[in-house]
């Protein structure tokens, strides 16, 4: 159990950036599967993890401003 809101919020946000790992390496497994015979399917999953890890520093600075 969480000592403050402010410990438990920095939980979630964690347990928010494991959840966005895992998209990623789902999202790049797929896109290096297909990347050589179908790079119109690997491509815009390449800018989705890009986005994802964008996402992940918005999240980390939102986690240390608290």
């Amino acid at each position: 159990m969480p000592n403050s809101t402010r410990e438990w919020a920095r939980r979630e946000h964690t347990k928010a950036l494991g959840n966005i790992d895992w998209v990623v390496t789902h999202l790049l497994r797929v896109a290096e599967v297909y990347s050589e015979a179908h790079p119109e399917i690997a491509a815009p999953l390449l800018t989705i993890v890009n986005i994802a890890e964008e996402l992940q520093g918005m999240i980390r600075n939102s986690k240390n401003s608290f």
